[in-house]
């Protein structure tokens, strides 16, 4: 019965055309996406992919025999099953990325909120004055940033100068302010959709973002060598 509802729905020159013009349009977008890679390409890259499925849900007959009955039901079920449940995943592992992750994080090492003058003028002078700071409490010496939150760890503090440190703030803050974290989640969720995002490279994407970090820290610095001398010295502690 499957597969008589799939006949009959490409059988209609309508849905025909809708899944033609939204996957042409699902291209254009990804191949934009490629060129200029914000966040927002990838949603109408998404939107565009998963619409001639949504139109499949509404279309589709539910004449299983022996649901005769309840055809109603079924169709009310299939269409607000397909309709309904993707968008909730998606809020769903939107909320996951965004919200519920960095707070575990935060719990796992007793993040404790960072509100000096200097780190307010360090965003500031960023051009990130929404920043929020964050000391974690581990010898490891971490930095990293999710959404406007930059994490560091009480073993940055330790094993960097501070100029090296700053190096590092600027480079957290140069995540925040491209929306690093946007980025990265909303090209994982695409590879999860999408046969296009699967075989985009993920290595390439987050390498040209840390370059990009790297730069905007040696901007702000006008010096790379803070930036260089901090990769350093946090290397060196993870050899030990």
């Amino acid at each position: 019965m499957l597969f008589e509802a799939v006949v009959q729905f490409f059988a209609h020159p309508l849905h025909v055309t809708t899944l033609i013009v939204s996957w042409a349009l699902a291209l254009i977008s990804f191949l934009y996406w490629r060129e200029h890679p914000k966040a927002r390409f990838l949603h109408v890259h998404l939107f565009f992919l998963l619409l001639p499925l949504l139109d499949f849900a509404v279309a589709v007959p539910c004449n299983i025999p022996f649901v005769q009955g309840l055809l109603t039901f079924c169709s009310v079920v299939i269409t607000r099953a397909v309709i309904f449940l993707i968008p909730v995943a998606l809020a769903l592992a939107v909320v996951l990325g965004y919200v519920i992750a960095p707070a575990l994080y935060k719990k796992m090492y007793n993040a404790k909120p960072l509100k000096g003058t200097r780190y307010r003028q360090l965003a500031q002078y960023a051009g990130v004055a929404n920043a929020r700071f964050f000391l974690l409490d581990t010898a490891k010496p971490l930095a990293f940033s999710f959404g406007r939150d930059v994490l560091m760890s009480v073993g940055m503090f330790e094993v960097l100068k501070q100029k090296e440190q700053d190096a590092v703030l600027f480079h957290e803050l140069g995540h925040v302010k491209q929306q690093s974290s946007v980025s990265k989640f909303s090209l994982w969720l695409a590879r999860l959709f999408s046969p296009l995002a699967y075989f985009s490279s993920v290595s390439a994407a987050i390498s040209a973002e840390e370059k990009s970090a790297d730069a905007f820290a040696a901007q702000l610095q006008g010096t790379m060598k803070h930036v260089q001398a901090a990769k350093q010295a946090m290397r060196a502690f993870a050899r030990l």
